[in-house]
């Protein structure tokens, strides 16, 4: 499983090593550049690299990850509360290092000079199960790059789940419904 970047290493570990995986789910990602991929919004992901104090972390994160609507926010609220209060002595957030080091990854990734190396046209090759599951409105990594994974799918074992009213943290947002997701995909697979 690999959610958003960690989709990108999960993608291309099933492509180069498909004996090492008997069911993929990538999670709010995207494929390597190709034609019909979209980017996401500079402005979002610079909010996100900016990101210091406590306060500006938790704003780019709700403003970011969910949508605008008053469910989403609600629910980017009820998120960072999980992830702020869940455990005692819990790791920092992200440094400014690591997240231009992530920065670097996405643009490496979606570099049109290293499409050779990519997944775009590669998506037929995966024989394993797949599910890819996203929110309806994502704009770190634009929703329609789901739809694409999984129109490029060349079996009938590929599976697309959009969330409704959902950002990049559907997965916060969905949690439970995402979890049964995930169960009935590997149960009937």
């Amino acid at each position: 499983m690999g959610f958003s970047g960690g989709g990108f290493n999960a993608q291309m570990i099933a492509l180069n090593a498909p004996k090492l995986v008997r069911h993929l789910i990538l999670s709010a990602t995207t494929p390597s550049i190709g034609e019909g991929v979209q980017l996401g919004n500079p402005a979002v992901l610079q909010k996100l690299q900016e990101a210091v104090t406590v306060n500006e972390h938790k704003d780019a994160f709700i403003s970011t990850f969910f949508t605008s609507s008053a469910q989403g926010q609600a629910a980017g609220h009820a998120a960072w509360e999980r992830i702020t209060t869940g455990r005692q002595n819990r790791c920092d957030y992200a440094s400014r290092e690591s997240a231009d080091e992530q920065s670097v990854a996405y643009f490496h990734f979606i570099d049109p000079s290293k499409a050779i190396d990519g997944s775009y046209d590669r998506f037929h090759e995966l024989q394993m199960p797949v599910l890819i599951a996203t929110g309806s409105d994502d704009a770190i990594i634009p929703t329609k790059n789901s739809i694409l994974m999984w129109e490029k799918m060349s079996h009938p074992n590929a599976a697309l789940h959009i969330f409704p009213d959902a950002g990049h943290g559907f997965l916060y947002q969905y949690a439970d419904a995402y979890a049964a997701l995930i169960n009935d995909f590997l149960d009937h697979q």
